[in-house]
């Protein structure tokens, strides 16, 4: 980009997406720590004075379990009371990232109804699917000219991932993820049939090195005659 080589235009940041990726990673943190403080609860449910623990267990429903634990009166400070303080303080918390998960969904249904209503209007496109296609293109959709492109940035765009026998591909997910694709290092048949690997011991020097070559003149003749005649029947061989 600086060097002046890139011709691809950027994402603009100057219009509803921008709005609509601010949410989003509001409403991201919110999830994630509406999921930390649940498996908190049950943690400490485990641990629970017995007599706490089994009142708790009769109470089926996630929402019933929050609200309950939200009411709970710890009283002076014991065992079962300190318990009851930290449940109540997460269940509360809980309680506000679930409302604010709530606030942050209405406010995308909007953004996403207002820049893409056709989109919302497909089999299993909800809100938030909407918002990640629509963060996909940016504010300019119009800097992407083809379908290949926008898969590419969807991380749908298929790449060679054989070594030249056979037809084989992969998806790249380097544009959704942010870690490049490893290259293909294997050898195609044609390479391997016009030059070999280079090597810097050649078979007999290893074998020297490892000890198992014997100093015997006509036998050790012989033998190096069958070795390279079957290395070349092996490099040949397709």
């Amino acid at each position: 980009v600086l060097g002046g080589q890139a011709t691809a235009l950027p994402k603009a940041s100057t219009s509803a997406v921008e709005m609509i990726r601010h949410l989003k990673v509001a409403r991201d943190t919110a999830v994630k720590g509406r999921t930390q403080a649940m498996l908190t609860v049950k943690a400490i449910i485990v641990t629970a004075p017995a007599g706490l623990r089994e009142q708790l267990d009769g109470i089926t429903g996630t929402m019933a379990l929050i609200r309950r634990l939200a009411a709970l009166q710890p009283g002076k400070l014991t065992s079962t009371a300190s318990a009851k303080a930290s449940l109540r303080a997460i269940a509360r918390r809980w309680l506000a990232l679930d409302a604010e998960i709530k606030a942050h969904d209405r406010h995308l249904e909007k953004l996403t109804q207002e820049c893409a209503p056709a989109m919302l209007e497909a089999h299993g496109i909800a809100a938030g699917t909407a918002a990640e296609m629509l963060l996909l293109v940016g504010d300019n959709p119009d800097r992407i000219r083809s379908e290949a492109a926008f898969a590419k940035l969807c991380g749908a765009c298929p790449i060679p991932a054989s070594s030249g026998k056979t037809n084989r591909h992969r998806l790249s997910t380097a544009a959704v993820t942010g870690r490049p694709t490893r290259p293909c290092t294997a050898w195609s048949s044609s390479a391997r049939g016009a030059t070999s690997r280079p090597s810097t011991t050649s078979g007999v020097g290893r074998l020297k090195e490892r000890g198992r070559w014997k100093s015997s003149g006509a036998s050790n003749a012989s033998w190096h005659e069958r070795y390279s005649a079957t290395c070349v029947a092996n490099r040949n061989r397709p």
